[in-house]
């Protein structure tokens, strides 16, 4: 409807990595041995695809310059990288009544998340833990017991720094040509993006 071929493709690349990220997720259910990298490739894939391909739309159709394009795509992969990381975080240590939804989903559906690794990487009895709960389905207590366990976990707060980690990195995409992008407005968000998980 506007006209804008190249807008088309990136909206196909990024279904395609989100396509992509959602079969690693679905063939690596239940892998507790899921290493830390493949979990990396599978949020840049489903919602880092989604974050940069929004905000490399926003700098194509305005007339942003092919470095303004990647480096707002990158700006937006970090911070959907980051979004993900938290939302993983927040599976375990949220509030039901803020989230909408059981601490532990991710546990139960058999989906291994950041902190889950770093705390199994830490103490493996975690993963044995893990792996008792999601297998059996137990009880709520249990599911409660486990998830403010790793919520307190070193790998949990590991997990965090990664987070913070990949805003910065977000930042740092923004040094240089942008066009017209607002950088206090995407300050704005990815501070934001942190905020909701603090």
């Amino acid at each position: 409807r506007i006209g804008a071929p190249a807008a088309v493709s990136a909206l196909a690349d990024a279904a395609l990595d989100l396509a992509l990220g959602e079969m690693d997720q679905q063939r690596a259910a239940f892998d507790l041995a899921l290493p830390v990298e493949s979990y990396m490739s599978r949020c840049r894939r489903k919602t880092g695809a989604l974050f940069s391909v929004a905000c490399r739309l926003g700098s194509l159709l305005s007339g942003g310059s092919e470095e303004a394009q990647l480096r707002l795509a990158a700006f937006g992969g970090h911070v959907g990288v980051a979004f993900q990381i938290l939302d993983d975080i927040l599976d375990l240590a949220g509030s039901p009544s803020e989230t909408g939804k059981r601490r532990g989903t991710d546990i139960l559906s058999g989906t291994t998340t950041l902190p889950q690794i770093l705390a199994i990487a830490e103490d493996p009895e975690i993963g044995r833990e893990i792996a008792a709960v999601s297998a059996s389905g137990e009880s709520a207590d249990d599911l409660d017991a486990l998830c403010d366990l790793l919520a307190l976990h070193p790998g949990t707060a590991a997990a965090r720094q990664m987070a913070l980690d990949e805003v910065a990195r977000a930042m740092e995409s923004l040094d240089g040509d942008i066009g017209d992008a607002d950088v206090e407005a995407l300050g704005m968000i990815a501070a934001g993006v942190v905020d909701r998980f603090a």
